[in-house]
């Protein structure tokens, strides 16, 4: 559903926005910066996305240890522990 969104954002000046080509057909300034923020927003929508679900996973299923080092989630160098 959110990726129509931006396949929306780059198709619409190829319909006919009238800036997006100039007279001989070559692409304009507008063209190239709708198509970049278009490019730039999906990546950064998507890997915030996946981001944000494998916390949500991780969240879930986590039973307080870590998983890389074994110990239990706090017990490490930088945990608030230290700080107090």
């Amino acid at each position: 559903m959110v990726v129509r969104v931006w396949i929306t954002v780059v198709k619409n000046p190829w319909n006919g926005s009238g800036l997006a080509f100039d007279d001989a057909g070559d692409p304009t300034a507008y063209f190239w910066v709708h198509l970049l923020l278009a490019v730039t927003s999906f990546f950064l929508g998507t890997g915030i996305g996946v981001l944000g679900l494998r916390g949500v996973r991780a969240a879930r299923h986590g039973n307080g240890e870590d998983r890389a080092s074994g110990q239990k989630r706090g017990s490490g160098a930088w945990s608030s522990s230290c700080w107090s």
